[in-house]
C-alpha cells in the first residue's frame, strides 16, 4: 500500500529527525506545571535554527521537537524548563508538518 504524503512525513519525522540515533537526544521540558520527556534536536549560539534558519546568538538556543510533545504553554514570551534552566519563549513557535521550532532566550 502507498502512503500518504502526511503518512510519509510522520514516518521521517519519527524515524529519520527525531530518531535518538541520528539527530535527536532525550530532553526533559516542561511549562512549570506539568513535564515530559521527549526527543529533539537542540541547536546552540553560534548556529543556525534548524527550519527558521536564525542565526542563535549568546544565551539562545532552539529546539525542534514534535508538535505533539510541545508543552501546552509555549507562546511568545512565556517561561519554558529545559533539562532544569529556565528559559523565555523568543518567537511565535514555527510548526512544519508535524515539528515545532522554538527559540529560547537563558534566564541564568
Amino acid at each position: 500500500m502507498i502512503k500518504s504524503f502526511r503518512e510519509q512525513l510522520a514516518s521521517d519525522i519519527k524515524n529519520t529527525f527525531l530518531l535518538d540515533t541520528e539527530f535527536a537526544e532525550t530532553h526533559t521540558i516542561g511549562d512549570g506545571v506539568n513535564y515530559s520527556e521527549c526527543l529533539m534536536v537542540v541547536h546552540g549560539t553560534g548556529q543556525s535554527a534548524l527550519l527558521s534558519g536564525i542565526e542563535l546568538r549568546a544565551g539562545h538556543i532552539a529546539i525542534v521537537l514534535k508538535t505533539e510533545d510541545v508543552p501546552e504553554q509555549h507562546s511568545y514570551g512565556c517561561t519554558l524548563f529545559l533539562d532544569g534552566k529556565t528559559y523565555t519563549v523568543e518567537n511565535e513557535p514555527i510548526d512544519d508538518f508535524g515539528m515545532t521550532e522554538i527559540l529560547l532566550r537563558s534566564n541564568y
